[in-house]
């Protein structure tokens, strides 16, 4: 999950990894649009945060709104819904 949710400027996004592997974790728009890659790359199994500052991947500000996470990891997908206010 992400913390805080709502979230204005800024947000936390957690995940708990029980298997190392390759992680990939992307920001979509409500169109299923990606917008943002956070990470992608080898991660060892434990615990992560990563924050997200509501821009794109070439640093633009985002338009408020519903954005949805996907994470993807050896042990699966999992997907979240986050709400950016300004």
């Amino acid at each position: 999950p992400n913390f805080p949710n709502p979230f204005n400027a800024s947000t936390q996004i957690a995940y708990r990894l029980a298997t190392s592997g390759l992680v990939r974790l992307e920001i979509y728009n409500v169109l299923g649009q990606p917008v943002h890659t956070l990470v992608n790359q080898f991660q060892p199994a434990g615990f992560y945060q990563i924050p997200w500052d509501a821009r794109d991947q070439r640093g633009a500000p985002l338009a408020a709104g519903v954005y949805i996470t996907r994470l993807r990891h050896p042990d699966g997908v999992q997907t979240r819904r986050l709400l950016y206010l300004k």
